[in-house]
Order: C-alpha cells, then structure tokens, then sequence
C-alpha cells in the first residue's frame, strides 16, 4: 500500500503560514482536530498542506477520503476502507476490518467534506479513535463533527 493517496499540488500554496503551523501544532497535541468554515475558503487546501508537510510523523503514512461525493450516510465506512486501500473478502462489517486494520497502525486520516454524513461520521471516527491509539484524524467541515 502507498503511504499516501494525497493529489498533487497544481499549483503553489502561499500565505497562511500562522494557520499552517497552529494546526501542526495541534496535530502534535490531538488526535481529532477538525478544521470548520464555509465553503470555498481553503480548508481542504489547508488540511492537504498540512499532511503532506507532517507525513514523516506517521509510520504508516497519511490517506485522504473524501467525504463530499456520498449520498448515503451509510457509506462512510466503505469511504475509510477505499481511501485506506483495504480489501477484505470475509462477510465482516467495514467498521471491523477498519478497527483491526488502524488498531497497530501509526497513521494520519484526513476526512474531507464530512458535515452532510456527520451523524454516521462522528461516531465512527470516535470508535476508531478508541480502538488505534496510533491513529490522528484530521477533519474538514462546513459544521462542527462534535467529537470530544
């Protein structure tokens, strides 16, 4: 498995350097940090950024899933097990292979475009956060993901 599924850059990043290392900074200190904001102001841009400069941290690299194509709230677990990259052939539920998966690994998740499937969501992202210590998750939102 690639140790990222970031896109590439098209073009440069300038500005925002004070954001840039505040949310470093808090990736240091937390395992959920959540970057909200209306639409259209660079969040994502922001969270790519920043995973991209903090991949070295993480033994088993940085995955991005993008949340903001799904339609059914369902769905979020098989989002995490694609952007992931996992294949599993047993009739287990995705929340299972994803919490046997992340539970050893040391590895940044950023989930973009959550807040219409936040109420399936937030809760996954909180059990997965309980069973892989090793797991940092960094969100982007139209609205908070409330997960303390």
């Amino acid at each position: 498995m690639r140790r990222s599924n970031l896109p590439a850059e098209l073009n440069r990043f300038v500005g925002r350097a004070a954001e840039r290392s505040a949310l470093e900074a808090l990736l240091e200190e937390s395992r959920l940090v959540t970057v909200v904001g209306v639409g259209g102001v660079g969040k994502s841009r922001l969270a790519l950024r920043v995973a991209a400069a903090t991949q070295k941290r993480y033994g088993d690299g940085v995955r991005l899933a993008e949340l903001a194509p799904l339609r059914d709230p369902e769905l979020v677990a098989h989002a995490l097990v694609e952007a992931l990259g996992l294949t599993d052939h047993t009739p287990r539920a995705p929340r299972e292979v994803l919490a046997e998966h992340l539970a050893g690994s040391r590895l940044l998740l950023v989930v973009d475009g959550f807040e219409h499937v936040v109420e399936s969501c937030a809760p996954l992202l909180r059990e997965l956060l309980t069973h892989a210590p090793g797991l940092t998750v960094l969100a982007t939102g139209r609205r908070a993901l409330r997960v303390a």
